[in-house]
């Protein structure tokens, strides 16, 4: 695999997967017409890639340090950039729109927003929603892989599934995305099982078109035939279960293999979407602000813009607000801090 590692040891086809990933969160929010095939996986696809790189050296962590890893990595950046977001949006109602007041009301609504990260206020939150569920997510499957006894593994993977059927099928919505936890688990143990297999590396050496294809097909036919328009899963809109699973595993299956495949013949290729992936914490903290700032972009020219139109600009808008994030970031002059913070 060294030829497809960067120069700092991560996988590049990894990062690339995360970064294609993100793009996809970014296209499917703009509601192209092949948004219910983006919806099908590509979330899961960021469980399935933290499955994958779940190794059997973070169980010798004590619990302690685990935590204190997740909480550095995943909860502590979830209020700072919804705050972020929240002063993004301040300044856009008074300097852009027409009311130049200070939106007072909205403070309660993004408290509301950041601990149930749905209803009112979510739009600083969302979809950041992500970052608690992954952190939980993670911890809850740390202490399942500290279990020695398969039997215990296994019945935890089945309760999660089962606990995951009951929730998305009362429509439970928790607060801190707590509703998201069991079925993240079922993702990140599908990952942690690409591992143990060695796919899609071995995939990817012998008949990997044809099992890319197949994978592709059989996970688009999963996502056409689930009976919901989308699936949402911090939303609690699974549909049918099993075919949820087919279609998140086997498409985000055959985006690892083409992208592991693409890795090993000409890698340079993956390096712009393995950069996009080494930044998807900020892209999803920014998407909203991007929203917000592309829409008054583009309705100083006309109210209405075709998808693709306000996909391009809400991705110059990303691009403008990292560039500022990272001449923010330098002039930070602790070394730990800039690090913390380059999400």
């Amino acid at each position: 695999m060294n030829q497809i590692r960067g120069k700092s040891g991560r996988e590049i086809w990894i990062d690339a997967c995360r970064g294609l990933g993100m793009l996809l969160v970014l296209l499917g929010h703009n509601q192209p017409p092949f948004v219910r095939w983006i919806y099908g996986f590509h979330m899961p696809l960021f469980y399935i890639l933290s499955g994958y790189l779940f190794k059997r050296s973070h169980t010798e962590r004590s619990i302690r340090e685990e935590a204190g890893i997740l909480c550095l990595r995943y909860i502590l950046p979830y209020p700072v950039l919804a705050a972020v977001n929240l002063l993004i949006h301040t300044l856009h109602i008074m300097y852009v729109t027409p009311d130049h007041r200070f939106p007072f009301d909205r403070l309660r609504e993004f408290i509301k927003g950041l601990i149930l990260v749905y209803g009112p206020g979510r739009e600083f939150c969302f979809p950041l929603w992500f970052l608690p569920s992954i952190a939980m997510a993670l911890m809850l499957f740390y202490l399942i892989r500290r279990c020695s006894l398969l039997w215990v593994r296994i019945a935890a993977f089945a309760l999660s599934l089962a606990a995951a059927w009951i929730f998305f099928a009362n429509g439970r919505d928790l607060p801190f995305a707590l509703h998201t936890i069991p079925i993240a688990v079922v993702f990140l143990e599908a990952g942690h099982l690409l591992r143990q297999l060695h796919l899609p590396e071995r995939a990817a050496d012998r008949f990997a078109v044809l099992t890319f294809i197949a994978a592709a097909s059989f996970g688009s036919a999963a996502v056409l035939f689930n009976p919901v328009e989308r699936v949402d899963i911090c939303l609690s809109n699974l549909g049918f279960v099993p075919l949820m699973l087919s279609g998140a595993v086997l498409l985000s299956f055959a985006l690892m293999l083409g992208c592991c495949g693409i890795g090993k013949v000409a890698p340079a290729v993956l390096k712009p979407a393995a950069f996009i992936g080494k930044h998807t914490i900020f892209l999803l903290a920014f998407d909203i602000a991007s929203n917000d700032l592309g829409g008054t972009i583009l309705k100083n020219f006309a109210s209405e813009w075709p998808w693709y139109v306000s996909f391009l600009t809400r991705c110059l808008v990303l691009i403008v607000l990292f560039l500022i994030w990272q001449l923010l970031i330098h002039l930070i002059p602790s070394e730990r801090i800039r690090k913390l913070v380059d999400y």
